[in-house]
This record gives C-alpha cells, structure tokens and sequence, in this order.
C-alpha cells in the first residue's frame, strides 16, 4: 500500500495499475486461506498475482513458468509455493538489488510430482555446503526458515511421504517439493 501511495502524485498510471494488481492478488488469496483443498492451477494463478506486483514494484524481477498443462487439475494444498516465490525475493534477489531470475517446474516424474523454485539470487550464505549439496529445512536459520517449516508441516499433514528439499548451486537456491503421485 506505501507503494501505491507513492505512486498516486509520481505516476498515477502505475499507482493505478499497481492497486489493480493488488486488489487481483488479494482477490485470489483470501479464499485459499480459507479452504484446506486447491489446485495447482489455482496457485498459479495466485503465483501469476503475486509475480504482478512484485514486478511493478521491482521491474528487473524476470519470472519463467514451466508447467506441464496435463498437471494443473491436480490437487494441492493453497499457498504452498507462492511463499516459496515469496522467500526468492526476499532472501534470494532484495540483497542484489530485487533484480534477477525465479524459474518455476512443475513437472511429473515416473509417479512423483515434482516443483522447483529456483532463482539467481545470493544463495544460502550461511550454508557451507558442496554445490548441489542438499540441506534439510532443520538445518537452515530460524528466521530464514519460517515459511520452509510452515510448507514442510502442510506437506506432512497432507502428504506425509512428500519431500521438501533445500538444494545450494553455484549460484542463487533452488526449493524442491516431491509429492509421490501413487499414494495421493
């Protein structure tokens, strides 16, 4: 909203556009916090509102979208990847300057669904790990984990042999949820 506000004297062509990106993304957001059932068509689109807004605040926020179409009517619990979006620009582009690439998969392999949210931002500092090296969400910082152990808890009540995984590359962090498909 300071945003906006901002942007009401300065450019009010962006302010109205950023309200109008606001207002979709908190249309979208308030009922998946009132259910505990949704899809992953759902999330992306609440993802796409987020992204939106984001990207008029922080124009050098790029976003790609991989998914595969055939996974979209599959069940998911809501708001269990935007945080991951979330923590991206928090943790993984705001210290470069918000600028910088988040990629999203979801894909299927064999009978698992995988989702990956990877970005090029300044990675996980505090971990010293190899590349690729795969840190489990206890091992990372209390206030840098709130939302990691927030998914793992859903994750774990809704689909207890699912995995959420915290890979180091050389560059950036990417978070990998594995759902097993058979036992959905």
């Amino acid at each position: 909203m300071a945003n906006i506000k901002q942007y009401i004297t300065s450019d009010p062509k962006k302010a109205e556009h950023l309200l109008t990106d606001y207002t979709f993304f908190l249309r979208q957001s308030l009922p998946s916090t009132q259910t505990t059932k949704g899809t992953i068509a759902n999330e992306l689109t609440l993802i796409n509102a987020y992204i939106a807004v984001q990207q008029t605040r922080f124009p050098y926020i790029r976003f790609i979208e991989k998914t595969d179409e055939k996974l979209k009517d599959i069940s998911l619990p809501p708001l269990l990847i935007q945080p991951l979006i979330e923590n991206a620009i928090a943790h993984g582009l705001a210290p470069q300057g918000h600028q910088g690439l988040i990629t999203l998969t979801i894909k299927q392999t064999l009978e698992k669904l995988i989702i990956e949210v990877a970005d090029s931002g300044v990675g996980f500092a505090e971990v010293s790990a190899e590349v690729h090296a795969e840190v489990s969400v206890e091992e990372k910082p209390e206030q840098e984990s709130i939302a990691l152990k927030n998914i793992q808890a859903r994750l774990t009540l809704h689909h207890p042999l699912a995995t959420l995984n915290v890979l180091v590359p050389d560059q950036g962090a990417t978070v990998q949820i594995v759902i097993p498909l058979n036992k959905y």
